[in-house]
Order: C-alpha cells, then sequence, then structure tokens
C-alpha cells in the first residue's frame, strides 16, 4: 500500500464507525510519476500454504486499509508518461475462499472500512501516455477500482475522478471473482452513504485500438462500470442511497465496447 493506514489501522484498532470525525482517519496528497516506464497495482493471490491462505493480499494506492476506519483524503495524482497505468485484482485463496479480499485499488477507503471517504474538492487523476487497464479479480469480494470507496465501505464518498489514456485507450475487464466488481468511480459492492463527484474518461490515442472497452466478468457480480456505486450500493428510497454527479466519456478513435458476455 502507498498511502497511510494498514490493516485494522485505526486508533482503535476495529472496524468502529467514524463517520464526520475530524479526529480520525488518514489524509494527505500522494502523487506517483513514471517519466518511461508503466506503473501498476496488482493484488496478490494463492500462495503455497495451508488452507484459506492467500487472503488479504490487497494493492492500494490511497489512504485507508482493510477495517482502517475513518475519515481518510486527499488527492491522488498518478502520471505513467510514456508507459501505462495498471490496476489488477488478485487470485482465490488456497482453498478458494470466497471472501478473499485481494483487491487492487487507486482511492482511499478499503473493504469494511467505516468512515467518510474524500472530499468534494478532492481530484483522483489518473494519466497514461499508453493504456489504462483494470483488471478484474479471481478472488471472491475482491474489487477492482480507481475512485473512493470499497466493499461494505460505509461512510459518503467524494471526489473527482479523471481518467485520460493515450496508445492502447481504457480498458475494465471483469474475471471470475464471485462478488469481484471493477469499477471507475466512488462507491463500491454493498456501501451505505451517499456518494458524488465527476467522472470523466479520455481516450486520446490515434488507432481503432485505442479506445474504451468494458468486458464484464464470468461469475456472479463481476460486473464492470463507469459511473458510483455498484451491487447493493446505498439505501434504496432514503437520503443514504443517493449518487450524483456528471459522466463524460471523450474517445478521439476506437469506438466505445460494452460486453456482457465476452468468450
Amino acid at each position: 500500500q502507498l498511502g497511510h493506514g494498514g490493516y485494522n489501522a485505526d486508533a482503535v484498532n476495529s472496524d468502529t464507525n467514524f463517520f464526520g470525525d475530524p479526529d480520525w482517519g488518514h489524509s494527505g496528497e500522494i502523487a506517483v510519476t513514471s517519466s518511461s516506464g508503466d506503473i501498476a497495482f496488482e493484488a496478490g493471490g494463492k500462495g503455497t500454504g495451508a488452507d484459506n491462505t492467500g487472503r488479504f493480499h490487497w494493492a492500494q494506492l490511497g489512504h485507508g486499509g482493510y477495517a482502517a476506519g475513518g475519515n481518510h483524503h486527499g488527492d491522488i495524482t498518478v502520471i505513467a508518461v510514456d508507459g501505462d497505468v495498471s490496476v489488477v485484482g488478485g487470485g482465490a485463496s488456497v482453498d478458494n475462499s470466497t471472501d478473499v479480499y485481494n483487491y487492487a485499488q487507486i482511492g482511499h477507503g478499503s473493504v469494511n472500512d467505516q468512515g467518510n471517504v474524500g472530499l468534494p474538492t478532492d481530484t483522483i487523476r489518473v494519466t497514461a501516455g499508453g493504456a489504462i487497464n483494470l483488471i478484474g479479480a479471481d478472488g471472491g469480494y475482491s474489487h477492482t477500482q480507481i475512485g473512493n470507496g470499497g466493499y461494505n465501505n460505509d461512510g459518503d464518498k467524494h471526489g473527482t475522478v479523471i481518467v485520460t489514456a493515450g496508445a492502447g485507450g481504457v480498458s475494465l475487464s471483469g474475471r471470475s471473482g464471485y462478488l469481484a466488481p471493477t469499477l471507475i468511480g466512488n462507491g463500491g459492492y454493498h456501501t451505505v452513504g451517499s456518494i458524488d463527484g465527476e467522472i470523466e474518461v479520455h481516450a486520446t490515442g490515434t488507432t481503432s485500438a485505442d479506445g474504451v472497452r468494458l468486458f464484464s466478468g464470468s461469475n456472479t457480480y463481476t460486473m464492470v462500470n463507469i459511473g458510483h456505486g455498484s451491487f447493493f450500493s446505498g439505501v434504496p428510497g432514503t437520503p443514504a442511497g443517493s449518487q450524483s454527479g456528471s459522466i463524460t466519456v471523450n474517445v478521439a478513435n476506437g469506438g466505445l465496447l460494452l460486453d456482457a458476455n465476452p468468450e
């Protein structure tokens, strides 16, 4: 993890709710730049040990971490001048446990991270001279995301998300993990709280291979989306379930593809 926090990294070492309390949480700007190479955040997978190993192997650029309660915020900037940016979800555990939590994320929050993440003035900006690829997880309950939030991240999620790719375009590909969504936006599976912020996706390449492509995964609840939220996000019929903000997708060449049944 590149950011403040970690496993159960809050003052009481639990997933206690800290909504709105400015004295709890992690904050500060984060910037990563590569002038001549790729940038990748790749979650782990199976080890070689006993059953139930290969869990909690996340890769994250942002504040928070598993069950790190509190309010996390700050601008995040990722720039690969001549390379690709990849965010890759992790594998299954040795015993194929459903709840693996091998997530990959550029953004604040995590799994079971109780508190508000992002400020309305925050921006997550990911820019690549090459492609920007989000590849979903084979492990269960393992999201792949550019945005604030994560699985069971209760609290408000704010912030603008801007993704700009060059040669190779933008690709979101789900895999086989159960309840393992892949998204550009704030929120996540089974989150409670208002979610807002503008989302911009720009594909600026010059060939037919440089468009924006979304491929859903092969298991239950392996959706891919550009937008806030995910499965069971918010509380329907209440302000806690509101999701708002403009979504802009600009493609110079290569078009826009959404495939819900990839081979």
